[in-house]
């Protein structure tokens, strides 16, 4: 690397350590005569510098050159920015880019934080206006206007859980929020979310009253506080800035509470719960439960790829409206166990060697040759998306251990789990486009494409296909089984019984090229992360060429009795086809039922502890209880709890667990006639504990019923391959 670059004022002063430190750093680029080193609207999270020829930054105002020693990106230094400016090479450029969190530990080893730090407050300034200016209250102030306020006002960092102000506190200050998420509860317990470029406490602050309401971050947040004597003073200036203010908190407010209301004790409570993940996530990885049967695929998709599983299918169950192709479709998803490549990665500042770094896209990928395995993104991690692992023999680094986290399959055509799913359940979306209750209460932060695919339309379309395309085969068999009867012409047979046997072996082929991975990126028909059907448009495939194949092997043998080979045969293939459809018919309705019941997402392999925390609840406290309920609880509760069938029943039933805890209550209250006591209170908890007992059965019956028939299956699909060769071996003598 050229020493140009530490003639820069901010790298001068670095020793031979520091300046060792920062090449091992930096990412030295290459850029040919126009090339772009980024462009307005990127994710900014580095420092360019220039070592050979120069570079061009365009942006509204103007255009100016950086040549040899400058530096460029300068936004970077405000974290969560994006890119202002269009950067191009002026002829051949040679640059270095530096990831800003080992330029800020670097410089401060070397006590050189200083300018920095004052070049870093310009940066968050610049950022803040260009931010508040695409809101209402900043288009209506103007640019100028807003600069001048934002360099009057003074910068609040918050963290998770801390108070902004308390209710019946003086209202001093009003809150610009610039990043992150805030949460105020009113003293009717009435919760509204503030996301960026909102005001928070502006009523109260201009009515120099006391604030009405409690303020929290959810997630780090940064705000600017906003005097009582500006925001006078800027209302005298702008009142018509301040109004569209006031009018779009107010708006907001009442968006949210439309939205709590028309969900108010279903399971989509859990988006305001999850608020703060689903409007920090760019790319969640979302798993509809009503489609998903749990086979894994995705998650050994993950592992065959990169060596260790980078998600795990357990996580909260939310129920929201998805953008879909054919409406606004409201969907039970489960929000697995995996990187969501945050809009304000809270892992890429703490990385000590730049190791983590996010592209144009804003997908967020970690470089294991940089890694040192010290954890400190796992550890910043709020959704325990980052794990260490040993890394693998011969790679790239020093560190026995290494952080692992999904890259969204970078360098493929898109992640290999949501082109390995069978039933195309899983999907990924950016919550604030793409989930409805996420964009009506924090609002759409992202504007570019306000029309996004459908993450689900195409697989509600092809599976709609399919069953038509099987009942329009119905008629032909019924001809075909017909006139093979009196079918005794040898050319007929030779020639069904070949297309017979081609079917079946592409039939037979099916478990095999499955788990390929080139052919599941060519299946999935388009790049990128969304939309993809992969696996799912061959599980569909195979479904309507066994239908196919069912015809011909009618037309083929029709009811003629045979015996020997021919006749196992046909017995074998009827015994797969059965197992076929009904596996066809458990994926079809086998999910529902286990999505009703289900409370969160989890994996067989939780259930032991589940047990085990169940039995806890229920026996240990029904030793502390009176003897009322324990007569209770021995002449019904744990009946309930052991009755035989009542996991089927349970699944019969179709009841939620709120239905079912619902259902016994009712039946203790008949049983006493109706009469309350006292002596009865903590049986609620133990009514709760018992129908748990029974829910936990019910699933494990169900996922049960999902994994029966794919071993028995793939039984009969090796006996016929052997039938079938040794058939056609028969036939031929």
């Amino acid at each position: 690397m050229a020493e140009h670059p530490f003639a820069s004022p901010l790298l001068s002063g670095l020793d031979a350590q520091g300046r060792a430190a920062l090449r091992a750093a930096a990412r030295p680029r290459q850029l040919a005569d126009g090339a772009a080193a980024f462009a307005p609207g990127d994710p900014a999270d580095t420092l360019w510098f220039v070592v050979e020829g120069s570079i061009l930054l365009e942006t509204p105002r103007g255009s100016r050159e950086i040549g040899e020693s400058g530096h460029f990106g300068s936004e970077a230094l405000a974290r969560g920015a994006s890119r202002a400016a269009r950067a191009l090479s002026r002829g051949e450029s040679s640059l270095f880019e530096v990831p800003v969190a080992a330029l800020e530990r670097i410089l401060a080893h070397a006590g050189r934080a200083a300018l920095l730090v004052r070049e870093g407050d310009l940066a968050r300034r610049r950022a803040y206006v260009a931010e508040l200016f695409a809101t209402p209250f900043g288009q209506a102030l103007g640019e100028r206007p807003l600069e001048a306020l934002v360099a009057r006002l003074r910068e609040e960092s918050w963290s998770r859980g801390q108070r902004l102000f308390e209710a019946a506190e003086p209202a001093e200050r009003a809150l610009i929020v610039v990043s992150g998420l805030v949460k105020v509860v009113s003293s009717g317990d009435k919760a509204g979310f503030f996301a960026r470029g909102d005001l928070v406490g502006l009523e109260a602050t201009r009515a120099a009253r006391s604030y009405d309401a409690t303020a929290t971050a959810l997630g780090d947040a940064v705000v600017l506080a906003l005097p009582r004597a500006v925001l006078r003073e800027l209302s005298l200036r702008h009142p018509e800035a301040v109004a569209r203010a006031e009018r779009s908190v107010r708006a907001r407010l009442e968006k949210q509470a439309r939205v709590e209301e028309l969900y108010a004790g279903r399971a989509t409570r859990h988006a305001v719960h999850e608020l703060e993940r689903l409007s920090s996530a760019r790319s969640l990885l979302a798993i509809e439960l009503d489609a998903c049967v749990r086979c894994g695929e995705c998650a050994r998709a993950c592992a065959e790829t990169h060596g260790t599983p980078r998600l795990t299918r357990r996580g909260e169950k939310v129920v929201l409206r998805v953008v879909d192709g054919g409406g606004l479709a409201a969907r039970a998803l489960l929000l697995a166990e995996a990187c969501q490549h945050c809009r304000d990665p809270a892992c890429l500042p703490e990385c000590p060697t730049g190791a983590i770094t996010r592209d144009a896209s804003g997908a967020v990928a970690l470089d294991e040759a940089l890694c040192t395995g010290c954890g400190a993104c796992a550890k910043a991690c709020p959704w325990d998306a980052i794990r260490l692992a040993p890394r693998a023999p011969g790679g790239a680094g020093a560190s026995e251990l290494v952080a692992h986290k999904c890259d969204l399959c970078r360098g493929r055509s898109g992640p290999e789990c949501v082109s390995a799913c069978p039933t195309g359940a899983i999907f990924r979306a950016d919550p604030a486009r793409d989930l409805v209750e996420v964009r009506s209460l924090v609002g759409a932060l992202e504007r570019a494409n306000p029309k996004p695919d459908a993450p689900r339309g195409p697989a509600r379309r092809s599976q709609a296909l399919r069953w038509l395309f099987c009942a329009a085969l119905v008629p032909p068999l019924l001809a075909l089984s017909r006139s093979a009867s009196d079918a005794t012409d040898a050319l007929h047979a030779l020639a069904t019984g070949v297309v017979a046997g081609v079917l079946a072996l592409a039939l037979l082929s099916h478990g095999v090229l499955k788990r390929l991975p080139r052919l599941r990126a060519r299946l999935s028909g388009r790049t990128g992360e969304r939309g993809k059907r992969g696996l799912a448009r061959f599980v569909s495939a195979h479904a309507l060429l066994g239908v196919s194949a069912a015809a011909v092997v009618l037309a083929h043998a029709g009811h003629h009795a045979t015996h020997g080979v021919a006749s196992l045969l046909s017995l074998v293939f009827w015994l797969l086809a059965a197992s076929g459809g009904l596996g066809a018919l458990s994926y079809r309705l086998v999910p529902r039922r286990l999505t009703r019941l289900e409370r969160r997402g989890t994996l067989p392999e939780d259930h032991a502890l589940e047990r085990e925390e169940l039995e806890q609840r229920l026996y240990g406290r029904l030793s502390e209880q009176e003897r009322t309920v324990k007569e209770l609880a021995r002449t019904v509760l744990l009946p309930y709890v052991s009755a035989l069938l009542g996991p089927v029943w349970l699944v019969l039933s179709g009841r939620t667990p709120a239905a079912e805890e619902a259902a016994l209550a009712c039946r203790i209250e008949r049983l006493l006639g109706g009469r309350s006591s006292a002596r009865l209170a903590g049986s609620d908890a133990l009514v709760r504990a018992a129908v748990a007992f029974r829910v936990l059965a019910a699933r494990r019956l169900l996922e049960r019923a999902l994994a029966l028939w794919p071993p028995l299956h793939l039984a009969l699909s090796v006996l016929f391959a052997l039938l079938l060769a040794a058939h056609v071996v028969g036939v031929s003598r």
